[in-house]
C-alpha cells in the first residue's frame, strides 16, 4: 500500500476556509451575542439549540441530502429536549 500525500491546496482554497471562518462561524457569534440585548438567555438558547435540526433541514432542501435515521431520531431528541424545557414550570 502506497502512503497517500496530502491534498495540495491553492491559495484560493485558504482564501474560502477564511471566508467561511469569518462568516460562518465569527458573523454567527456576533448576532447570537447581540440578540442577548433584545432576548433572554432561555429564548436565545433554545434557538442556539435548534441548530442542527436547522441544519438537517436546510440540506435536505437544498442539497437533497436524505436525512439517515439515526439523524432524525437525534433531531427528535433534540425537538423534545427543547420542548421540555419551554414547559418546565417557573421555580417559586
Amino acid at each position: 500500500m502506497t502512503p497517500r500525500m496530502p491534498p495540495e491546496w491553492a491559495p484560493q482554497d485558504w482564501l474560502w476556509i477564511g471566508l467561511l471562518g469569518v462568516f460562518c462561524t465569527g458573523l454567527a457569534q456576533v448576532l447570537f451575542v447581540s440578540s442577548l440585548r433584545v432576548l433572554n438567555a432561555r429564548t436565545a438558547s433554545l434557538f442556539f439549540a435548534l441548530e442542527p435540526v436547522y441544519g438537517i433541514l436546510i440540506a435536505w432542501w437544498l442539497f437533497a441530502e436524505q436525512p439517515t435515521l439515526r439523524m432524525l431520531i437525534g433531531g427528535l431528541l433534540i425537538i423534545s429536549a427543547v420542548l421540555m424545557v419551554r414547559r418546565a414550570p417557573t421555580p417559586a
